[in-house]
């Protein structure tokens, strides 16, 4: 909500110059005592929005709404009923902004970065769903219909730059075919060699999944990433390389035989903190990146 609750009498004090500043105060004492989660807190952060949009202060009200969502995301897995009512407001609201900008009756429109902010957290939530419920789907349907399932949606990407929630959810059933699942999602365009905000690619993420994955069902994975393109050689923030926590699996390939010139090069180039831009290609930064 971008506000911070008063603490002094002096902050309380400046704030009675401010009906709407003391109503945001009471509405952060709210959930201070009752907590995110409570039905009371999150009825005042919609009804405080709904009187901001009767009074067309259109984006005060998609804050809030926002926010509002956001809170209840946080404490469930998954978009809940309660958080898709507060979606489907919003949704109706983004829409009655659009025709009131259109008309000429406010100067507020809707943000790029709202929607988008909204459609990735759903993206993400549906994407998981469907990777967790793979080995079910497959169940009920032919190869040629999954793939085609996969290809036709755009939660086929690992989308590892969101925290690599994918991967993990996708290896966390425990099913026994999550070997050929992943086959199918690269064959489908899947980057094999995404990263994280700790730019962990999915071999990095091999090693985290000892625990819940067999050692011979994780090779055959790394295999199959290696065999995709992954590259060894790519190095998170803590300097990890993705080759470092394969050495205790049993792989039937040789890690040094996928390792290039190319690889090297920009190895060195990194490890030398060398200045490229501007002198290679910039089609090949985001590949010294990797390195």
């Amino acid at each position: 909500m971008n506000q911070v609750e008063a603490i002094t009498m002096e902050e309380l004090t400046a704030l009675t110059a401010s009906s709407d500043r003391v109503y945001m105060q009471s509405l952060m004492v709210r959930e201070r005592l009752l907590g995110p989660g409570h039905k009371d807190t999150l009825f005042g952060l919609m009804y405080r929005g709904a009187v901001y949009a009767d009074s067309h202060s259109y984006q005060r009200c998609v804050d809030l709404w926002k926010y509002a969502f956001n809170l209840h995301h946080c404490l469930n897995e998954r978009v809940t009923q309660g958080g898709l009512h507060t979606l489907q407001t919003l949704c109706k609201l983004f829409l009655e902004i659009n025709e009131e900008h259109s008309g000429g009756f406010t100067n507020e429109a809707v943000r790029y970065e709202d929607v988008s902010s909204i459609f990735n957290t759903i993206c993400d939530d549906v994407e998981a769903i469907f990777l967790c419920r793979m080995n079910c789907i497959q169940q009920t349907a032919s190869e040629e219909e999954f793939q085609t399932l996969a290809q036709n949606s755009t939660i086929i990407e690992y989308k590892l730059q969101r925290g690599g929630r994918s991967l993990a959810a996708s290896l966390s059933n425990g099913s026994p075919d999550f070997v050929r699942q992943k086959r199918i999602l690269l064959e489908c365009g899947a980057d094999v060699n995404a990263s994280d905000d700790r730019k962990d690619t999915p071999l990095h993420l091999c090693s985290k999944l000892k625990k819940i994955v067999a050692p011979t069902e994780l090779a055959k994975l790394a295999e199959v990433l290696i065999a995709s393109g992954a590259h060894l050689d790519a190095r998170n923030k803590r300097g990890k390389l993705a080759s470092d926590g394969l050495t205790q699996l049993p792989l039937q390939l040789r890690p040094l035989d996928h390792v290039t010139l190319k690889c090297l090069a920009a190895r060195m180039i990194k490890i030398r903190k060398i200045a490229y831009e501007g002198e290679v290609p910039e089609s090949l930064h985001k590949f010294i990146e990797l390195h």
